[in-house]
This record gives C-alpha cells, sequence and structure tokens, in this order.
C-alpha cells in the first residue's frame, strides 16, 4: 500500500510541475512578429448594400496639371474634384536638363481641407505620398518649389483616390 501512495503522490507532483512549467498561450498575446509589425490607420469611406455583400466608396478626388517652373514662377496649382471624405495620394514627377536638389510644400488653397504634404527630390526625380485625406468640394491643391536661380523645372502631379 505504500508503493502505491508513493506512486500515485509521483504522478501527481510531475503532473503538477507539468503544468506549473508549462508556458500557457493567450489569444490576447502577439507573436513576436505580430509584436514587431507596425499598423498606421487609413481612412476608407464606404458605403455597404442592403445584404451587407458589397461595399462601393463613397469619397474620390482627382486632379492633374503641369507646368514648367521657374526661381521667379514656382507654384503650380492642381484643379481637383472630389466628393466625401476619404483617402487621397499625390504623385510629382520633375524633368530638367540639370540636376538640382528641389524642395517644396502642398497645402490646400481654397475649398475643404486637406492633408499638407513637404519633402525634397531631385529635377529628375519622381515622389510620391499615400495615405493623405482630403474634404469634399477641394477646388485647389498649390505646390510651391524651392527652384535654383536659371533653372527650369517640368513638374507633372497628379492627384487620386
Amino acid at each position: 500500500m505504500n508503493k502505491i501512495k508513493k506512486r500515485i503522490f509521483s504522478v501527481l507532483l510531475t503532473l503538477a510541475l507539468c503544468l506549473t512549467c508549462a508556458m500557457p498561450t493567450f489569444a490576447a498575446e502577439k507573436t513576436p512578429a505580430e509584436a514587431s509589425t507596425e499598423k498606421t490607420a487609413k481612412l476608407y469611406t464606404f458605403e455597404v448594400n442592403g445584404d451587407a455583400e458589397t461595399s462601393v466608396a463613397r469619397s474620390s478626388i482627382s486632379g492633374y496639371n503641369q507646368k514648367s517652373l521657374t526661381s521667379g514662377n514656382s507654384i503650380i496649382e492642381i484643379p481637383v474634384s472630389s466628393s466625401g471624405l476619404g483617402g487621397m495620394g499625390i504623385t510629382i514627377k520633375t524633368s530638367c536638363s540639370g540636376n538640382y536638389q528641389l524642395d517644396y510644400i502642398g497645402y490646400v488653397s481654397g475649398g475643404e481641407p486637406a492633408s499638407d504634404i513637404s519633402g525634397s527630390m531631385s529635377s529628375n526625380d519622381t515622389v510620391e505620398h499615400h495615405d493623405l485625406w482630403h474634404g469634399p468640394g477641394t477646388s485647389e491643391y498649390t505646390l510651391l518649389f524651392g527652384i535654383p536661380q536659371g533653372a527650369s523645372v517640368l513638374v507633372q502631379v497628379w492627384i487620386y483616390g
């Protein structure tokens, strides 16, 4: 009888040790891959039909313009048509016979607010800005470039979303 008690005690002790040493995993814990991935918020506006099967984007924005800019005339305005409140992207392409470093600032002039942008680029380069937002009825998006004296740069701008 003493041997049976020792065996039962031994089995129970082994089970207790296994249960306390095992690392529990809960659904709320993040895996190392999830913990290292940074999440960013994105703005979308959708309308769902009565069956909740199809979603339709409820916002849109579009605009394009191109212009040769100089140091004395370094502003390009992009007329845009937009509806709703939603996401927006901007692509800027520059072409020039020389190679210069250009600084730029972009903002809405007139109409509802939208995301401002700023940065630097080469005079023969393309830059893209994504995950921006726009409001309804925006009339013009203005870009101001820092162009060196004597340079002429062709600037093309697409606004989409």
